[in-house]
């Protein structure tokens, strides 16, 4: 009788092994490159393209998206972020801070390099101010907040509330390049923020 169930798990294994079913524990054939993020594909390993895990850091491509119904959404501790290619890091508290933030006093354009958020300076009577930054692009949503306080603007400059004669509009964004506005002339240095939202 032994003999009988002995012969019959071998010809089920030699049946299973025929059939190209996986009859050890766990494992599997890993599916895509090598150092690919690995999901369920119909059943099979599949290897997520553009995907990279080194050990250290996991790299995917597209977007990150939490479903709707997490409550909680992305929840981020400590750390950072890729963002559009940049760094943002979040400290404890999950206040973030974005890779570059412009500061500059200077007549028009500011040279903001690539930063997405900043605070330029306007010079007394003018009436339009470009920034040049590549973190605009051409469907860019982009805040501007007057402020008052010197901050961390170069040359101390004295930042007088803005003439509102005109309300202050985005007057133009060349992707990649640089946004303009247009403002009220005021006699004095305005002082704005911005805050570019791709």
């Amino acid at each position: 009788m032994k003999k009988a169930m002995a012969v019959v798990a071998l010809l089920l294994l030699f049946a299973f092994v025929l059939a190209g079913q996986v009859v050890t524990g766990g494992g599997g054939v890993p599916g895509g490159t090598n150092g690919q993020v690995q999901f369920n594909n119909s059943g099979a390993f599949g290897g997520i393209t553009g995907s990279s895990v080194s050990g250290a850091n996991v790299t995917l491509p597209g977007n990150l998206q939490v479903a709707a119904g997490n409550a909680s959404g992305f929840v981020m501790t400590q750390g950072a972020v890729f963002v559009a290619g940049q760094v943002v890091t979040f400290d404890a508290l999950n206040r973030f801070s974005p890779p570059t933030n412009c500061s500059v006093n200077s007549v028009s354009p500011a040279a903001c390099g690539s930063a997405s958020i900043g605070s330029f300076v306007v010079p007394t009577t003018t009436t339009t101010y470009t920034v040049n930054t590549t973190a605009v692009k051409a469907a860019s949503r982009i805040f501007l907040f007057p402020h008052t306080d010197t901050r961390d603007l170069p040359g101390a400059p004295t930042c007088v509330t803005p003439a509102i004669t005109a309300e202050p509009t985005i007057s133009a964004i060349v992707a990649a390049t640089s946004f303009s506005i247009a403002i009220a002339s005021t006699t004095g240095q305005t002082c704005w923020d911005y805050w570019t939202v791709n």
